[in-house]
């Protein structure tokens, strides 16, 4: 049965390690294997038999690791495939790119939706950088796990959210941190969210599952309040982008009072001012309100008062109708 078969193909790689090299035919018995979905116990074997093959290439130039990926193999064949080559280190076999699709292997195993978080974290740990590499159409695997995300089901992703999460923050923490393990809370994952622009709905899945976060600064010292100002996508919906920063002041209103290190020092209210066309004029009177003072401090970057800045501003809705009852509901609440 395929049991005693299974035993013979190990048999014979331990008592003939030279019979798994390449043969005349461009492949050798680890592709094989993995091309017909033999069991891990096979593939392992073969692997013991000859590390080399781990970092052999077919006659499509893929390595064992894409072809696993391919077939859907278990984490523990692709942990094998990855951790035991000897030639090339495991960064550069994830970072291999298609001749063809010019795909990785991420790419790939993205294919049919989020990997989970086991193999997602096996194949970034070893190159975290490869979520942001853009294939021949322009995607990343950054791009295509958020889309997965957004596109559960509301009622699948409230059963399995903290899991698609799990494996989701993964890809932000490599994309924004270029690792994925948090060194003691430094890499907090809704400043990720934010800095990289996603999404306000993948923004707001952040902040519900890291309440805490709200009120912690990254390393450069900017609290979300201030990544969400100046980095949240223009491309969003500008209510949008007013209702997430409000309910950032809401939850710690004391950001207001803070100034923004990678913007030498400018206060929260002079970071809104800079940006104005892309926030409402409710932020404004919720700055003010939280931190007065800023309305009497120069701006360190061009020397303005907040006031100044924002009338500078020219947005679209300055030039359509009803932007004028804005500009003086701006100069109101100055």
């Amino acid at each position: 049965g395929g049991n005693s078969m299974e035993a013979l193909v190990v048999l014979l790689a331990q008592a003939c390690p030279e019979s798994v090299v390449m043969n005349g035919c461009g492949t050798n018995p680890l592709f094989l294997a993995i091309r017909r979905k033999c069991s891990p116990y096979v593939i392992l074997a073969l692997i013991d038999a000859n590390s080399d093959a781990t970092t052999s290439r077919d006659r499509c130039h893929g390595f064992p690791l894409r072809r696993a990926v391919e077939q859907h193999a278990s984490l523990e064949v692709l942990r094998a495939l990855l951790v035991t080559t000897t030639t090339i280190s495991p960064n550069a076999v994830v970072m291999d790119i298609d001749s063809i699709t010019h795909d990785t292997v991420v790419h790939s195993e993205m294919e049919c939706g989020i990997p989970d978080e086991d193999v997602a974290r096996l194949l970034l740990e070893a190159a975290p950088q490869v979520v942001l590499c853009r294939s021949r159409h322009g995607k990343t695997p950054l791009s295509v796990a958020c889309r997965h995300f957004l596109g559960v089901s509301c009622i699948d992703r409230r059963h399995r959210r903290q899991a698609l999460w799990n494996s989701f923050s993964l890809f932000l923490r490599a994309a924004w941190y270029n690792r994925i393990d948090d060194e003691g809370d430094s890499d907090p994952i809704l400043h990720a969210a934010i800095g990289l622009g996603l999404p306000v709905e993948v923004i707001d899945v952040a902040m519900q599952l890291h309440p805490e976060q709200i009120s912690q600064h990254d390393q450069d010292g900017s609290f979300p309040l201030h990544l969400a100002l100046v980095t949240v996508s223009s491309q969003q919906n500008r209510d949008d982008k007013t209702r997430l920063i409000l309910s950032m002041l809401e939850a710690y209103p004391e950001a207001a009072t803070t100034t923004m290190p990678t913007r030498q020092g400018q206060t929260t209210l002079a970071v809104a001012a800079s940006v104005r066309p892309s926030v409402g004029p409710q932020v404004f009177r919720r700055l003010i309100v939280a931190a007065p003072g800023a309305l009497a401090t120069l701006d360190p970057v061009d020397g303005l008062y907040p006031f100044q800045m924002a009338a500078l501003l020219r947005g679209d809705d300055d030039v359509q109708e009803g932007g004028g009852a804005e500009r003086m509901q701006l100069t109101a609440i100055f």
